[in-house]
């Protein structure tokens, strides 16, 4: 935790995801036209995180796995 936000990491031991994929895994128009092949599972989570104030992170390597960190606000913004 952090002094006025609380962190959540999520890390796996999959495939990983390449690194000229990370840059548009929140955007809906990258992956439709990359035909990436996972669900919009990270577009909406990404929004939701976004609408709390909050900011979502995606580190990964390929042959590795992949981590995701959320940082949200302790309180609500005004």
């Amino acid at each position: 935790m952090e002094d006025d936000r609380v962190c959540v990491g999520i890390r796996d031991s999959g495939v990983g995801i390449p690194a000229e994929q990370l840059g548009g895994l929140f955007d809906v128009a990258f992956r439709r036209r990359a035909r990436v092949k996972m669900g919009m599972g990270l577009v909406a989570d990404s929004h939701t995180v976004s609408e709390h104030g909050g900011k979502m992170h995606v580190h990964s390597n390929v042959g590795v796995g992949t981590e995701v960190i959320i940082r949200l606000p302790l309180r609500q913004r005004e």
